[in-house]
């Protein structure tokens, strides 16, 4: 049981990272397509150019002309070496240069910077070069440092999944020897040649393949997910950084004449012109300042996991995540650590993209809303996984459910725990908040699981439905058909004691008992007046039966008989014995006489008014009320054929008999003997286990339909 648990955590944890992996993958993908993507185009830029400098023409002619005006009224100017005419002329040349080249100096930049991206030089320069490889996943590379080769079950394989790396031979030839699965073989293959450790992740088997006890994977779970939901959310944050970033450059380059112009001006221009150029330098630098940061974090996470590994021997694990997420935090602080060094400004890079929105974007505070519920939410999901899983799994076990469905209830509560945490987590006020909703689906999946027992999964979809659709339910439609029972019995009940009351006001009444002798009424009146008299009769106490018996006392017995005293004593002592025996068969006796008149009579009261009820139903008594009766009853047991076939009815619910020509009538015997089937048939509904389950268990299918039906009952809002 324990190894099942402990796979199937594992499994779902790295169906989590599986998630996070391919979500990894994709946001990275985004991020490196807007990385290459320009808004420059050539022919829309020469409009733009076009429109801009007819007008800044006219300001140049117009601030040159201002310029030489200021030197005609101040000819001392004119030797100024930072705003005399020598600086006016160099700073013309420089300006109409740059009015004529900066558009191909901004297409020449984006060319590089594509060519930087698209070659990922940035990640060659952190993992290496190899000669046949000219993509290097980022995904792979993180996943890589939490899903490795386990030298106790494979050795020599360090560099199994090393993307830069061969195999070595010895790792190869331990493989070939160590008889792993066709399966196994495939997907091994399939992270060496496509570098994607997705097919690994979502595979049961796979993830929890093992030789001679030990796992074939070293995995990490839970750090991996965190490691890898960090990095996606710097990668989302540089993402939106990246998007700002092309439009504030195409800003730059639209605005380029105006700076450029204004640099003619040695005296207030130059200022303009600096600031410019700084905001190209560093808006331009900042995309390989963010692929740098990242791919540092990536490095320093297989570091820590491959060649570092040493250190961290005997630590506890905790040493090894706060030291990991170090790594990923002190991305964030990449930008501020080359400002302070070489003095370019960067744009604070914020770990939490929500905020980026929030603050920056139209209708952020909604939309960083929204996407906080969803992650909180999310977060609350991913935590609930276990715990619903391993709540559910040990509730079912401890109600003896088989394997199978043990195993199915674990993958139910795993479900349950992300699906329920996701809506719980998303009203949270805080991460925290999500997080211990998620761990609290352990004892709620638990609850669920132990309301679910007696239950089926066929059956509670058909409850669930039927109740959503306002439809009756099993259970209803059995209570339905139990309530018909009852009211048919209950029928039969009235009826029969009207009978019984009336059937002695008609002294002709005969009738025949089991055995066909006659009955009459007037008879049956005398045994009743016997049974009173002998049960209000007092039996005889035992001296008054000792004495009918002519047993004497003990001085007339020893005078009779003289001699011996201790003789006679023990004669007259085994008398006594003899007496109380015979005393005690008197009295049992007479009980049993009593007993056997009573039955007698009860039985022949109920055939009198079996055979009352007959001969109302056949007219030739004239009764009313017993007739009402009748047709009551007629009714009640008609309506029991909405749930039992003809065939059932005439042998479960039978109340007529035929005659000697094969005419059908109303049978009081027949009657009261359908009450006792129908008693029985209520029995059979809800008590008798007269079903099995899937695991041979035997079960009552009225108390199944009540338990399906309770376990999906809609919840009050």
């Amino acid at each position: 049981m324990w190894e099942f648990v402990k796979n199937a955590c594992r499994y779902i944890c790295s169906l989590i990272d599986w998630a996070a992996y391919r979500v990894l993958s994709s946001v990275y993908d985004l991020f490196t397509e807007i990385s290459q993507l320009t808004l420059y185009n050539e022919n829309i830029m020469k409009v733009i150019s076009k429109r801009i400098f007819l007008i800044l023409g006219i300001f140049m002619l117009f601030r040159i002309a201002i310029s030489l005006i200021t030197y005609i009224i101040s000819p001392d100017k004119t030797n100024d070496s930072k705003a005399g005419g020598k600086k006016l002329i160099t700073n013309i040349i420089i300006s109409l240069f740059l009015l004529a080249t900066v558009n191909i100096i901004f297409e020449e930049a984006y060319k590089i910077q594509k060519k930087v991206v698209e070659t990922r030089i940035v990640e060659k320069i952190f993992f290496g070069q190899n000669g046949n490889e000219n993509d290097v996943s980022l995904s792979y590379l993180l996943y890589s440092a939490f899903l490795s080769p386990n030298e106790k079950a494979v050795s020599n394989c360090e560099t199994l999944f090393d993307q830069f790396q061969p195999i070595s031979l010895d790792c190869s030839y331990n493989l070939t020897n160590a008889g792993l699965s066709n399966k196994m073989t495939v997907g091994i293959n399939h992270v060496n040649n496509e570098h994607d450790f997705s097919k690994v992740l979502s595979d049961y088997e796979l993830i929890n393949y093992d030789i001679d006890g030990e796992y074939f994977f070293n995995y990490t779970p839970i750090i991996s997910t965190i490691c890898a939901i960090i990095v996606i959310l710097m990668i989302v944050s540089f993402t939106l950084d990246l998007a700002i970033r092309i439009v504030k450059l195409l800003f730059l380059q639209i605005i380029s004449p105006i700076p450029i112009i204004a640099n003619m001006d040695p005296s207030k221009g130059e200022g303009i012109f600096k600031k410019w150029v700084k905001q190209c330098t560093d808006t331009y630098l900042s995309l390989f300042i963010r692929i740098t940061a990242i791919n540092f974090a990536v490095f320093m996470i297989v570091l820590i996991k491959s060649n570092f590994a040493e250190i961290f021997t005997g630590k506890s694990v905790f040493v090894t995540i706060i030291l990991i997420i170090g790594c990923l935090m002190f991305a964030k602080q990449v930008p501020k650590l080359i400002e302070d060094l070489i003095g370019i400004k960067f744009d604070g890079m914020m770990l939490h993209p929500l905020k980026k929105m929030e603050d920056k974007a139209l209708f952020g505070k909604q939309i960083s809303g929204l996407t906080k519920g969803t992650a909180k939410g999310a977060l609350a999901g991913a935590t609930g996984i276990l715990p619903g899983a391993l709540g559910a799994g040990v509730a079912s076990k401890a109600l003896g459910n088989g394997k199978g469905e043990t195993t199915w209830a674990t993958i139910r509560g795993a479900g349950r725990g992300l699906v329920g945490g996701f809506g719980t987590g998303f009203k949270s006020k805080t991460a925290l908040d999500a997080a211990k909703a998620g761990i609290g689906r352990k004892n709620t999946e638990a609850e669920y699981v132990n309301s679910l027992d007696g239950t089926d999964f066929a059956g509670r979809v058909k409850a669930g439905l039927q109740q959503r659709w306002n439809i009756a339910t099993d259970e209803e439609k059995t209570k339905k058909q139990l309530d018909a029972i009852n009211s048919f019995s209950s029928s039969i009940d009235t009826l029969l004691k009207r009978a019984e009351s009336e059937s002695v006001k008609h002294n002709d009444l005969q009738a025949k008992d089991s055995a066909g002798n006659l009955l009459t009424m007037e008879q049956h009146k005398q045994e009743q007046e016997k049974l009173n008299m002998l049960r209000n009769q007092k039996p005889m106490d035992f001296n008054e039966f000792a004495q009918s018996m002519g047993l004497k006392n003990y001085d007339d017995f020893a005078n009779e008989r003289g001699g011996d005293f201790e003789q006679t004593k023990a004669d007259y002592n085994e008398l006594l014995k003899e007496m109380q025996k015979r005393h005690q068969e008197y009295e049992l006796e007479q009980k049993q006489n009593i007993q056997k008149l009573s039955d007698k009579v009860n039985k022949d009261t109920k055939i009198f008014a079996n055979e009352y009820a007959t001969q109302v139903a056949l007219g030739k008594i004239d009764d009313a009320e017993t007739s009402e009766l009748i047709s009551y009853t007629t009714d009640t047991r008609n309506k029991l054929g909405d749930y039992y076939t003809e065939e059932e009815m005439n042998t479960k619910f039978k109340i007529y008999a035929e005659d000697a020509n094969g005419n059908r009538y109303f049978s009081g015997k027949e009657t009261k003997d359908s009450k006792g089937r129908a008693d029985a048939e209520k029995i059979r509904i809800e008590k008798t286990k007269n079903k099995t389950d899937r695991n041979g268990k035997a079960y009552n299918e009225y108390e199944r339909q009540k338990a399906n039906a309770a376990a999906t009952k809609p919840k009050k809002k």
